[in-house]
């Protein structure tokens, strides 16, 4: 679900996705393939963390899982 490449450098990626924002970190991290039109992303290197922000503003949430849990 790849829609845009926000950041590419060799220990920072930043891609904006059909769900919200993934960032990767790591290092000397290259792009192997890009097919926006198909939402894939290839890409070599280390990866130390991923972080991911959906779309969804705060106030918007319906609640998740564990707000399921503590009702």
């Amino acid at each position: 679900g790849v829609v845009n490449v926000e950041k590419f450098t060799d220990d920072d990626i930043v891609l904006e996705t059909e769900l919200g924002m993934l960032n990767i970190k790591g290092e000397k991290m290259h792009m192997k393939q890009l097919n926006l039109d198909g939402g894939l992303i290839s890409v070599e290197g280390v990866v130390k963390t991923l972080t991911y922000t959906d779309g969804i503003s705060p106030k918007d949430r319906k609640g998740g899982w564990l707000s399921k849990v503590f009702r």
